[in-house]
């Protein structure tokens, strides 16, 4: 791997009480030195949001360790990115998976040594990393072999870890001490080729049915102490059928519209870009509406739902680039990196990332879920840039 973009903060530079909090959120045993929480240590504020979400997958998912290390070590695989690939080798070793298997998952979900449900998990990767939504036929193969939980967990650890795969190779951290990396190039099984849900697949939970520990909790979200009512919204009714997945998202939600390093323009044009990439109809649509609310040029929405971006302003320009280079090589050029450096702090390309990575896991569960859409006008338009 070449030069290092972002170097991992040694351990001894990190901000008073950081340690200390990430043991609190995590609940178990944190490596510090490990170098992906050593480069997201660049950004605190992002890497305690980021724990949250990533002990509740990692930790606290509803699927079988086996499964779980199935899903990561695809989607890893597929994003090309060696270093959560090779820390998810160990782990997957450690839940079960031997050598040959992990082979196996490489080759995808043709391979016929796995059992059917595990090439069922890998159609389901490979269907959410190409197409991002789950066709008709393995959605109902998913309802026949787990739960609406698993199945939530199953979309976000996908989300996820390509968001970590893209944070890392982005900022080419280097692999921890002694390791080396086994992971090859993989092609997908899947054709490309996204269609919506022909109907709503997951029923909204209405929030006089939710958790009374979900709306104890939510009602001191900065996204709802001001509006309350909001927690109707459709997304908000779909995520709370997982009520323990929809918490552990409420860090991130916070941080990104209240605590990020960018500003909410910037914010919402990469969330525009990011869902017109990832199909994601729903927060297309919001997002639209929130960015004219935080004044975000007209030529600007435009630009970012248009299949080859124009955009005046350089900066604007960057942040698009960053988003569709992520999407379609899963890493950042370094001409690309030049120019969004030029413009942004290191905690400001952080959130970019991050925001990008996170906009896919919603979107994601949402069109995959046939999540209706809110009432309004804008439409997510038909045509898409393809990857490569």
């Amino acid at each position: 791997m070449s030069r290092v973009r972002i170097a991992p903060l040694p351990v001894d530079e990190w901000p008073t009480g950081l340690i200390d909090q990430a043991n609190e959120i995590v609940g178990g045993e944190f490596r510090p030195a490990a170098n992906v929480y050593r480069t997201l240590a660049n950004s605190p504020d992002l890497f305690t949001a980021w724990l949250h979400l990533g002990s509740h997958l990692l930790r606290r998912s509803t699927l079988p360790a086996r499964d779980r290390e199935i899903v990561i070590l695809r989607a890893t695989a597929l994003a090309q990115a060696p270093y959560p690939f090779t820390q998810h080798v160990r782990i997957g070793q450690q839940a079960g998976l031997t050598s040959e298997e992990i082979e196996e998952i490489l080759d995808g979900p043709s391979t016929t040594r796995l059992a059917p449900v595990e090439r069922l998990i890998l159609t389901t990767v490979d269907e959410l990393m190409g197409n991002n939504t789950i066709s008709e036929s393995t959605w109902e193969h998913l309802q026949n072999q787990f739960t609406l939980p698993q199945t939530f967990d199953l979309m976000a650890t996908v989300a996820f870890y390509r968001l970590a795969g893209w944070v890392l190779n982005t900022c080419k951290t280097p692999l921890d001490s002694g390791q080396e990396s086994v992971l090859r190039v993989v092609n997908s099984d899947v054709t490309q080729g996204w269609s919506r849900a022909d109907a709503v697949r997951v029923a909204p939970l209405p929030e006089s049915e939710w958790p009374a520990k979900l709306l104890a909790e939510t009602s001191m979200w900065p996204r709802f102490v001001l509006r309350p009512e909001s927690r109707g919204a459709g997304v908000y009714t779909t995520l709370a059928n997982h009520a323990d997945l929809f918490r552990s998202l409420g860090p991130l939600i916070a941080h990104f519209f209240k605590g990020s390093s960018l500003d909410d323009r910037h914010r919402e044009l990469i969330i525009i870009r990011s869902c017109y990439r990832d199909r994601g109809e729903y927060p297309y649509r919001q997002h639209v509406a929130i960015g004219r609310q935080t004044g975000l040029h007209e030529n600007s929405i435009a630009a970012a739902g248009a299949s080859l971006p124009e955009l005046a302003v350089p900066a604007e320009s960057a942040l698009v680039g960053i988003v569709d280079q992520l999407h379609d090589t899963n890493t950042v050029s370094e001409e690309c990196w030049r120019e969004v450096t030029a413009h942004f702090t290191t905690r400001q390309v952080l959130d970019a990332i991050a925001l990008a990575g996170f906009y896919g896991l919603i979107s994601f569960i949402l069109s995959s879920s046939g999540t209706r859409l809110e009432p309004g006008s804008v439409t997510l338009p038909a045509v898409l840039k393809t990857k490569g």
